[in-house]
Parts: structure tokens; sequence; C-alpha cells
């Protein structure tokens, strides 16, 4: 799961965590920054996925 947060904008991938209502709560170890901001986040997403198509 991912989440972008509204105050940094930065992209975090979520593992290890409850949803609990509309609240995904992490540890300290159940999150990961993968993109500093949104459309740095897509970008990576599209280069990857262009890869893995020419493979």
């Amino acid at each position: 799961m991912f989440a972008v947060s509204a105050t940094s904008g930065r992209v975090y991938r979520l593992s290890l965590g409850v949803l609990a209502g509309s609240v995904y709560e992490v540890g300290d170890v159940g999150w990961a920054v993968v993109g500093e901001d949104l459309w740095a986040f897509l970008d990576r997403l599209r280069n990857d996925l262009i890869e893995a198509v020419r493979t």
C-alpha cells in the first residue's frame, strides 16, 4: 500500500500495519519513503514498467 503525505508531499510504502477505520497504523519499521513527491514516484513507476516490458 502507498500513501502520500499531505504536509511533505512524499510518497510512502506502508507495510506491517493495521487498518483501523480510515487510519492505517504502522510501527517504526512499517514504512519507507519511495518518492520525494507524487510526480517523481509516478515517473519512476512508469520507467520501471517500461523496462519490465522491454525485458
